[in-house]
């Protein structure tokens, strides 16, 4: 049986947010004792980690420790924190959300820990951050106070299957989140997480990667192959009880270059990737540099994949559709679902015919600046909350479920 309390914060702390510390600028520190207002002292946080007497705060140094408070340049800090889960962080073909903690593991106000091998450092939080979904998982009992929950969410297409949402509502009920980020999303997955009553904010972010995109010239980069296709091609989900492919254009793609490899695109030097150990890691973006083009779709969901931001930030061209016009319209070749084969191929050939016309370097989605380290950077601030809906807000730009 698997508990979690969590305490209501108003009945047993007053807690110290991020940008909204407790301050003593105006107090003074001296042989241990803290000096502090009169409405600051009757405060339940500073009653928790001393003894309060005459306006005056003898810290406890052993409480403030095992509550991870810090107290630094005359103001509280807590510490935030990073759950994961190893069988979800841990496998080899999860390189992406491997980066993603390491990533974390950097900064020194997040403590870290994977949920099935080890508790959390200390009792209370400014920001609890779950990178995971519960589902059959083991995990150890913790309690834990925080100021917010935020769970990051990668597919966020299962909100809309009946088979699988329970994982995301289970989730959410335990840890008690009150953020919520999308890492892929569209208007439809955002307005079903919109009415989970619990949340307090749902964000669109699209996902966040190892590269660092840069205008040296990398489209300079020896090239090997015209066109590179890779992902996963049969991949079936349960959409209104019926059993449909979630990536049928890939797949019709895949298809095509394969018929036609040898006769109409025999000068085009293609790669196929389809297996998963093909496509993951440093292999996988030195593969990107070397293309002039990759093909990417958007899956049935019409979703800005990973995919697509991996290519980008390469400094490679995209072929493929683009979900709500996400891709700056310079750095993709367009091509649709409902197009004939023969239209396809004409476009395919003619972009490698022109690539040396093309400009030096693509144009970086949002500006570059969907890195690791800025998520979490904003995560730290909270100006994550809603940074990105706009773009995908608009139903009559692109609506959902474009089908492939």
């Amino acid at each position: 049986m698997i508990k979690f309390e969590v305490i209501s914060l108003k009945k047993q702390y007053e807690l110290p947010r991020y940008n909204d510390y407790y301050s003593i600028e105006n107090n003074t520190v001296q042989n241990g004792y803290i000096n502090v207002s009169k409405e600051l002292s009757k405060s339940t946080f500073f009653k928790k980690i001393g003894t309060v007497k005459d306006f005056r705060i003898s810290l406890d140094i052993q409480m403030c420790s095992k509550l991870g408070i810090s107290l630094k340049n005359k103001k509280f800090y807590l510490m935030n924190l990073f759950v994961g889960h190893s069988e979800y962080i841990a496998p080899k073909y999860r390189n992406s959300r491997q980066s993603v903690y390491h990533s974390v593991r950097s900064y020194t106000n997040i403590d870290y820990c994977m949920i099935d091998t080890y508790k959390p450092r200390y009792e209370l939080y400014d920001k609890i951050i779950i990178y995971m979904l519960f589902k059959k998982y083991n995990i150890l009992n913790f309690n834990y106070i925080s100021n917010n929950s935020i769970l990051i969410i990668e597919d966020s297409k299962d909100i809309l299957l009946n088979t699988i949402k329970h994982y995301i509502l289970n989730t959410i009920k335990l840890f008690n989140i009150n953020n919520v980020i999308l890492l892929h999303g569209n208007t439809k997955i955002l307005n079903s997480f919109n009415k989970i009553t619990q949340l307090k904010f749902v964000t669109y972010y699209p996902y966040p990667v190892s590269i660092q995109y840069n205008e040296q010239k990398l489209i300079q980069h020896k090239k090997e192959y015209d066109i590179l296709l890779f992902g996963k091609m049969r991949t079936e989900i349960l959409l209104d009880n019926v059993k449909t492919e979630v990536y049928p254009f890939r797949i019709r793609l895949n298809l095509l270059l394969i018929k036609y490899k040898n006769t109409i695109l025999k000068d085009i030097k293609l790669k196929i990737l389809t297996k998963t150990d093909e496509f993951v890691g440093d292999d996988l973006i030195k593969k990107l540099k070397q293309s002039k083009y990759v093909i990417c779709t958007s899956s049935r969901f019409d979703l800005l994949l990973r995919k697509y931001i991996e290519v980008n930030y390469s400094n490679t061209y995209i072929i493929g559709n683009n979900p709500y016009n996400i891709v700056p319209s310079d750095s993709i070749i367009i091509i649709e679902p409902h197009m004939s084969d023969n239209t396809i191929l004409s476009i395919l050939k003619n972009a490698v015919n022109n690539y040396n016309n093309l400009k030096r370097n693509v144009t970086p989605i949002m500006g570059g600046n969907l890195t690791n380290q800025q998520f979490f950077d904003d995560i730290m601030d909270m100006s994550f909350v809603q940074k990105y809906n706009n773009y995908i807000t608009d139903i009559n730009k692109f609506g959902w479920c474009n089908i492939e």
